[in-house]
């Protein structure tokens, strides 16, 4: 799918009604008579990207000194 047709689709779930979990893998949520099923796994990896982005962006990127210097 399109960068956009996601972003319409990230946008219609803020309001979606949460139905329950399925194989302990996926989300169910329901929005306007339509039924969307949410990788949890592959959510979270993309919350994750765009909070690592967003610190690149700003410069706020936190990060831990080699125990040995290379």
């Amino acid at each position: 799918p399109s960068s956009e047709s996601s972003r319409s689709a990230i946008r219609s779930l803020v309001n979606a009604r949460y139905i329950g979990q399925f194989l302990k893998l996926y989300l169910l949520l329901e929005e306007s008579g339509s039924l969307f099923l949410v990788d949890m796994h592959a959510a979270h990896e993309r919350l994750r990207f765009f909070q690592i982005k967003q610190a690149l962006l700003s410069g706020n990127v936190p990060s831990q000194l080699l125990l040995i210097p290379e």
